[in-house]
């Protein structure tokens, strides 16, 4: 039996487009390879290819591999498709902490703790318009035979106010009953709620990476996982106050961290810069910006990102990007044509045709 993952097909570069002024020169996202498994397309859902490129690189993985896919999505169009219900959270905090002789440094305890204080503390905020600190300062949970939920349940369970009581045990039991992941032709989705809080959007969010978390966790197999966080994009805009965002990069980073460790590749595909900086996240793909925290359009964004680029979206070339290696600080104007992204056999650097 193979201790490792191996599929031929996906086992390549993803060939991204061209250089816009040599198109012989290719550009290449070379997603399976530790060092380049960071991707971020920035670009507004309409007036860019954005949304259709990000569909394509995951429709040529999904279709070789129905396993490697996943989706956290603000998207709603998938809703009507087929559920399935991920207990890897429950299943998880039924388990003891990692002991020291194997996890020296806590690093399973602290990042399995950090997804239900952002957890319970965004839904106190969203749902029930209070802070969970205020009603639960600390808790403690037997590590050597369960998870920290098993503690706030305890907590939970003694709140002598029926209102909060209720709204914390309630969101205990979203988290016991499992997860939404919606099984779709490009992956598998969890789908960001509309019509709720920004709080409960980014509970949602923080929700679903701790099920994809706990998942990587459970499995035993070994697998090549492509993740694409497409965050809601009132989430990531406005005024929230840095603890809201602060929430988030915290969570994504447990993610983030996955790409050293195991054969993860993290693709964000967002309408705004945040998170992207905060992230350094290596490979990045600029498109047209709209009522964004960044916008294309000053003076000093077209002094730095060129003529040519500008140019290009004049004619109504959408998908056409700036990409940037924020590592080596490489760069190029490049055409992404959705329908041209494909596998390939050749080795070329990431980002830049080289």
């Amino acid at each position: 039996m193979k201790n490792y993952y191996s599929n031929p097909q996906i086992d390549r570069e993803m060939k991204m487009g061209h250089v816009i002024d040599s198109p012989d020169t290719a550009i290449r996202w070379d997603w399976m390879n530790p060092s380049y498994a960071t991707l971020a397309v920035v670009g507004d859902s309409v007036r860019s290819s954005r949304k259709a490129m990000v569909s394509k690189i995951a429709h040529n993985i999904h279709q070789h591999d129905n396993q490697a896919v996943f989706w956290i999505t603000a998207d709603q169009t998938e809703h009507s498709s087929s559920v399935e219900i991920d207990d890897s959270i429950a299943w998880l905090e039924d388990r003891p902490d990692i002991s020291k002789d194997y996890d020296p440094n806590q690093y399973f305890r602290d990042r399995r703790s950090i997804f239900p204080a952002v957890y319970f503390d965004l839904m106190a905020q969203g749902k029930g318009q209070f802070r969970l600190r205020d009603y639960v300062p600390s808790i403690t949970y037997r590590s050597h035979m369960e998870g920290p939920t098993h503690g706030y349940q305890r907590l939970f369970e003694g709140i002598q106010d029926p209102q909060i009581r209720e709204t914390l045990l309630g969101a205990h039991k979203k988290v016991q009953n499992g997860v939404e992941w919606h099984i779709t032709d490009t992956g598998r989705k969890f789908i960001i709620p509309s019509g709720v809080s920004k709080e409960e959007k980014a509970a949602a969010m923080v929700l679903s990476m701790w099920s994809f978390w706990s998942y990587i966790c459970r499995i035993e197999r070994p697998q090549q996982f492509l993740l694409i966080i497409e965050p809601d994009k009132d989430v990531m805009l406005g005024e929230h106050g840095t603890e809201l965002k602060n929430y988030i990069i915290r969570t994504m980073d447990v993610i983030q961290k996955l790409t050293e460790e195991l054969t993860l590749a993290v693709l964000l595909s967002s309408d705004t810069m945040f998170p992207v900086s905060e992230m350094a996240i290596r490979t990045r793909v600029f498109l047209e910006t709209h009522e964004s925290d960044m916008d294309m359009f000053t003076p000093e964004h077209k002094e730095f990102f060129g003529e040519r680029l500008y140019r290009e979206w004049e004619k109504g070339n959408s998908h056409v990007a700036y990409i940037q290696d924020f590592y080596s600080g490489k760069s190029c104007v490049g055409d992404l044509n959705p329908a041209a992204i494909a596998f390939t056999e050749a080795n070329e650097a990431v980002g830049t045709g080289e």
